[in-house]
């Protein structure tokens, strides 16, 4: 049986009869306010602290999005004529222009359409995924008379996934680039072999000729550790610890914006960056620092947020 997670815009709850799971956790106003996350770092350390405090680990989960989070309308699919307006007027009338995951589903002669700000499940997602949790589905909870039975309806949940729009984005993003990858290989294979045909044509018959070797050693181009501002927040409970690794990584070149501490304690460091940081900088970080976090965890920073580079030490 799934652990069912039904996710408001003021809490989320997590339900197993079989486990003797029946839990909530309350999101206040300060962390997520009209569905749009204020402060992302508060909001993932909130629902982090309380999956490890409850042992939430090892199930296979359904993420239930209830009325208030799931923007929805049902319209005829008689109206063709008018519907591809009608969608566009709903899309447009959601009060978040960023991060929309849009779902369009044909049942029972009408469209039902669903719009959410996919931030609100993603970062959970992630979260519940860090213990060792599977997603089996991400659906709008109103499409389902019982909630509780929800497992037995899999054509629904299927349907009505919403994970597999995002994938969906993400595999054309990759297709995109995997073609142009083969094109450009393509290109440079037809042009290797048209280069040696014309060698062919123009060389001596008797004539043996010996074209020397260079072997090219590519140079990676160096880091601007400056260029990304960094806030530090001790969050170990030990005094010192901010202070200490930030002599250590000016040290090293980097560029230290504030230090400070935490309201509560950490269990585990974490590191948050901004998308536009490339993959070395956060090698030379934890190379540098000997700070002990996962370089596939690193948690994205909104753009609106001041620093580019947020450090939680933590416990361990």
């Amino acid at each position: 049986m799934a652990l069912l997670i039904n996710v408001g815009s003021n809490f989320i709850e997590f339900h197993n009869s079989k486990k003797g799971i029946d839990l909530k956790l309350d999101l206040p106003e300060k962390i997520i306010n009209y569905l749009e996350i204020i402060d992302q770092i508060a909001y993932e350390k909130l629902i982090d602290t309380f999956l490890f405090e409850n042992g939430i680990k090892n199930n296979e989960c359904i993420l239930i999005l209830n009325q208030e989070v799931a923007f929805d309308k049902t319209i005829s699919i008689e109206d063709s004529k008018d519907n591809k307006i009608t969608i566009d007027e709903f899309y447009e009338q959601i009060p978040f222009s960023e991060n929309i995951i849009k779902k369009t589903v044909a049942e029972d002669q009408n469209l039902h359409l669903f719009a959410v700000n996919s931030q609100i499940f993603l970062f959970l997602i992630k979260l519940l995924e860090k213990y060792n949790n599977k997603i089996k589905t991400v659906v709008p909870g109103l499409i389902f008379d019982q909630v509780d039975l929800i497992e037995n309806d899999k054509n629904k949940m299927n349907k009505y996934n919403l994970i597999s729009e995002n994938k969906n984005n993400k595999n054309l993003i990759i297709n995109k680039s995997l073609y142009f990858l083969i094109f450009i290989f393509l290109l440079f294979l037809l042009v290797f072999i048209f280069k040696n045909r014309l060698n062919s044509l123009f060389k001596p018959k008797n004539d043996i000729l010996i074209t020397p070797t260079m072997i090219i050693t590519p140079t990676e181009k160096p880091i601007d550790l400056k260029a990304y501002r960094v806030n530090i927040l001790n969050g170990s409970g030990r005094t010192g610890e901010a202070a200490a690794l930030k002599k250590k990584l000016e040290e090293n070149g980097f560029l230290i914006d504030s230090i400070g501490n935490t309201d509560n304690d950490y269990q585990y460091t974490s590191v948050s960056g901004k998308i536009n940081i490339p993959l070395k900088y956060f090698e030379d970080l934890k190379n540098k620092s000997n700070l002990d976090f996962d370089l596939q965890k690193i948690i994205s920073l909104s753009g609106d947020i001041k620093e580019d580079v947020i450090i939680v030490i933590g416990i361990e």
